[in-house]
């Protein structure tokens, strides 16, 4: 999982006081705050908010500074919205398990060179796993899959175990692992509007991955190669 949700940062920057987050699956009471000791402060508040766009977290800062309810009505309604299509109360949301390491590759060392990267750095969490091995004949593949937060559970990246393989170059697997942390990136900053589709600020991003043309040879020599052997189509 990746660090901190940078939103929180900002706040700590915003009120000019440390702040630290105690994130909770409390259904009712959505946002909390007491002093901490020294000056700074202590806000427990739902994981929904991982990764919920900025004008969410700007009126929870406008909250933190005036101390004024009233400011908190884009943070209530993305609450609301979450929860209504969360699971019942006292059902146990299924999580996925993680499974980074594979037989070739560790996802999540790949990922750490792309993190490093100016248009990834500070990301809320998000899970990654190689998907399960299914027999071979289906019609396609994806070859990597988003999943943002939600009542479905964290943030989740997977990638199709195709990939997992020694004669599968790093750069291919990096390529699909870069493709979906820009899907998170824009859903964490501009909400589902931008992070689940693929539009031009997407492409923006997406082609910034330093080794794009080393990845699309090998897409466009080899991948149907590896597919055919498999037994699927495209």
């Amino acid at each position: 999982m990746l660090a901190l949700d940078p939103n929180v940062q900002a706040l700590e920057a915003a009120l000019g006081r440390p702040i630290e987050v105690r994130w909770t699956d409390n259904r009712t009471v959505y946002l909390s705050v007491r002093p901490a000791k020294g000056v700074g402060w202590v806000l427990r508040l739902h994981r929904a908010f991982q990764g919920a766009p900025g004008r969410v977290w700007r009126s929870i800062q406008a909250f933190l500074r005036t101390g004024r309810r009233a400011s908190l009505g884009p943070a209530r309604a993305h609450f609301e919205s979450w929860r209504a299509g969360a699971p019942p109360a006292g059902a146990v949301a299924r999580r996925a398990r993680l499974r980074p390491s594979g037989r070739a590759y560790d996802l999540e060392a790949l990922a750490v060179p792309l993190l490093g990267l100016p248009h990834l750095g500070s990301l809320p969490p998000v899970g990654l796993s190689w998907g399960i091995r299914r027999s071979p004949g289906r019609r396609s593949v994806r070859l990597g899959s988003y999943r943002p937060l939600g009542p479905s559970g964290p943030a989740l990246i997977r990638v199709h175990p195709v990939l997992d393989a020694a004669h599968v170059p790093a750069v291919a697997v990096a390529s699909v692992l870069h493709h979906e942390l820009v899907h998170h990136c824009l859903m964490t900053r501009a909400g589902p509007a931008e992070g689940l589709r693929h539009g031009r600020e997407f492409r923006r991003l997406e082609a910034l991955f330093p080794a794009r043309e080393d990845a699309l040879a090998w897409e466009r020599e080899e991948l149907p190669r590896l597919l055919a052997r498999r037994g699927t189509l495209r």
